[in-house]
């Protein structure tokens, strides 16, 4: 399309000239952007368009209000979707809360281009009030996550399997918010029949994002609803070979991670294990987490 080549030109000139005013070449751009230096000559060149990640980290790093120049061009609302999508996945999975935060707000924004987003039974429609349901749910504000939810559950859209999966998603999401209205009631045998529910959700899910997102949420209920570190331990370990966590790096660093919290929270001297954990967490980026895995390093390093 025209407005694409339009659009790749301009920002191609907009990255050069920014790249060059704040005194980076190629290379170290690249670097500090985290891809390949053929990545950013194709940018320039208007080859290809960046991802939704390098556009913000580009306005972040050189100021390139990559941002306002697409909102002025862009004409389809299938740009760049699926990227937020990913990214807010991987954020997600990873504990880089302030990143999904992030990712939401500029999900959000680009929504705001074209109203194909938020036409009634569109797949975006129900995927963005999944992200805002998740997002409520991480702040603890459960009556209005489970409003987001039900919202996203109750929108219709044509992709038959893509909206089957992520109904799934959506009701792991609300019996999470059901388990952490039972604890407050101390309904906690209530707790564990939501965990076990999850757990056959697990044996039958096909989809690998969708069985991540149900071990997630049963790790979750162990670990900070219930604080039964040792039940959560044994669920980690079952699972940590299973195909769906080895054959992803984002999941298996996740669950690495929680795996040796637990370890540590039940006083095991695991100090190489942590140490392991850290790296995997270095090569990620780090996160929120990774801060409390340098808390949790240092103290096992004190204990030797």
């Amino acid at each position: 399309m025209k407005i694409d080549e339009d659009l790749k030109r301009h920002i191609a000139l907009k990255v050069k000239n920014c790249r060059r005013k704040h005194g980076y070449s190629q290379l170290k751009l690249a670097e500090a952007l985290g891809v390949s230096m053929n990545t950013v000559q194709n940018i320039e060149l208007g080859v290809r368009l960046p991802s939704a990640e390098v556009v913000i980290n580009l306005d972040a790093l050189i100021d390139t209000d990559i941002r306002n120049i697409i909102h002025k061009f862009v004409s389809t609302p299938e740009l760049k979707f699926k990227d937020y999508s990913d990214i807010l996945e991987k954020s997600y999975i990873l504990g880089k809360y302030k990143e999904f935060d992030k990712y939401l707000e500029e999900l959000d924004f680009y929504s705001s281009i074209n109203e194909a987003y938020f036409e009634q039974d569109s797949f975006e429609r129900k995927i963005f009030y999944y992200f805002l349901g998740k997002q409520k749910v991480l702040k603890r504000e459960f009556e209005q996550g489970k409003k987001s939810l039900d919202k996203a559950l109750n929108i219709k859209c044509k992709k038959f399997e893509k909206c089957k999966i992520l109904n799934s998603k959506i009701e792991v999401e609300k019996l999470k918010i059901d388990a952490y209205f039972l604890r407050e009631e101390g309904l906690f045998s209530r707790v564990l029949e939501i965990s076990n529910t999850l757990k056959t959700m697990l044996r039958s899910a096909r989809d690998t994002k969708l069985k991540m997102e149900i071990a997630y949420g049963i790790a979750e209920i162990y670990m900070y609803i219930l604080e039964d570190y040792e039940q959560g331990h044994l669920f980690l370990s079952e699972i940590e070979d299973e195909s769906f966590v080895v054959e992803y790096p984002a999941y298996f660093t996740r669950i690495f991670f929680l795996k040796s919290l637990c370890k540590r929270k039940l006083n095991y001297n695991n100090h190489g294990e942590l140490e392991t954990a850290l790296r995997f967490y270095e090569v990620f980026g780090g996160s929120e987490e990774l801060e409390i895995l340098k808390a949790l390093y240092r103290d096992s390093k004190d204990n030797l």
